[in-house]
């Protein structure tokens, strides 16, 4: 008797559906208790819900009764064994009378493995409507299926791809609920980061080297870091304006930016971020205080559409894991703080400068003034 295919559908592509526990130790007990049923309800010994997997070649069982061992306790059999692979490929159920004259299933090894003679199997699908598996029940000797079998099977069926959706809804919903979480603490984290930041530039008398020195300290507790330093660059070379800890271990005159991060920097005018320096084509540069790093964060500072130096982060050992995206945020906050109050700084100084200038004029003046007025009183009358 030839193998009946009970409806015609168009192959539908398969679905991710590793993370949803159907490969698990456990059996889900939803899926136990249909298989159970389909024992009851179709007098068979053997019932499967078997999800195909076929990059490890293999159709592994999220729930069976009546298998015999091995199979029962290794709940997996080579797709070469598999009868349900059909299913699934076809997208289509499929009933085999006698698999011993069916000429898709004759020569299939499950035959004398598994006893599989009689055969019904209806497609199980993934969250996404893709079918992933079969439910099936087996008989050991011939059957010829009815629709009414049919019919059943696949109401059963339906139970299966209801509770697969409903564990993908349930996962999505943890994964959700895990990004919102994160999202939060993200948010807390640059809140409080921009409060450091923001309180290091309003407290009062404090000298602008400690200022600097205060978001340096911000940025590194923020970044994990242990070191901090902002430089101004020019002609090929690095002044360190400010840095975190002591500022006293920076180099007093320009340093050349001949192998450090920072000459890497400028070049590309872009982040760099390494996790551990170690293999890079920037391993043995140093940064800016002339210490070597083998975690590293830099980025340049632009003030007034002109490049103006460097802002780094470095570490003596490396970071468990690479610099994230949030990490990378952090970074670019941190350098649009440092660029507007060098800004800042920058106007102030020329302020400053230009009231030096205005009040040594005005003491010319005055000057120049008394000695006229000096000259004037020694006229003879």
């Amino acid at each position: 008797m030839e193998t009946r295919a009970f409806s015609a559908q168009n192959g539908l592509g398969a679905v991710s559906h590793t993370d949803l526990g159907l490969f698990g130790d456990d059996p889900p007990e939803a899926f136990a208790g249909l298989t159970r049923l389909c024992l009851r309800i179709f007098n068979v010994p053997v019932a499967l819900i078997s999800i195909i997997d076929e990059g490890n070649d293999r159709q592994f069982f999220a729930s069976q009764q009546g298998l015999r061992a091995p199979w029962c306790d290794m709940r997996q059999t080579p797709l070469s064994h598999s009868f349900c692979r059909h299913v699934k490929d076809g997208a289509a159920p499929i009933a085999v009378p006698d698999a011993r004259e069916d000429p898709m299933f004759c020569n299939n090894p499950a035959i004398g493995a598994l006893g599989v003679i009689g055969y019904l199997g209806v497609p199980v699908m993934g969250p996404d409507g893709g079918p992933i598996g079969a439910l099936c029940v087996i008989q050991d000797s011939p059957r010829a299926w009815s629709e009414i079998d049919l019919e059943m099977l696949q109401d059963l069926a339906r139970c299966v791809n209801d509770e697969i959706r409903l564990r993908a809804t349930s996962r999505m919903a943890c994964m959700l609920r895990a990004e919102v979480e994160e999202q939060h603490c993200r948010a807390l984290r640059h809140a409080a980061v921009s409060e450091s930041l923001a309180q290091a530039f309003m407290m009062p008398d404090l000298p602008t080297a400690t200022r600097f020195g205060e978001l340096l300290k911000a940025g590194c507790r923020a970044l994990g870091t242990e070191r901090g330093a902002i430089a101004r660059t020019s002609g090929g070379a690095a002044e360190v304006l400010f840095s975190h800890p002591d500022p006293a271990t920076c180099p007093p005159d320009p340093k050349d930016l001949t192998d450090t991060f920072a000459q890497a920097i400028l070049c590309g005018e872009e982040q760099i971020c390494l996790f551990d320096t170690v293999g890079t084509k920037t391993e043995g540069r140093q940064t800016l205080c002339g210490a070597p790093a083998r975690s590293y964060a830099g980025t340049p500072l632009v003030l007034n559409g002109a490049l103006f130096g460097v802002l780094e982060f470095s570490s003596a050992s490396p970071r468990s894991s690479a610099w994230s995206a949030e990490d990378l945020s952090l970074l670019s906050m941190i350098s649009l703080f440092a660029c507007a109050h060098l800004g800042m700084l920058g106007e102030i100084r020329r302020l400053r400068a230009s009231e030096a200038a205005l009040i040594e004029a005005l003491n010319r003046a005055r000057r120049k003034g008394g000695v006229t007025a000096r000259a004037a009183t020694r006229r003879p009358a």
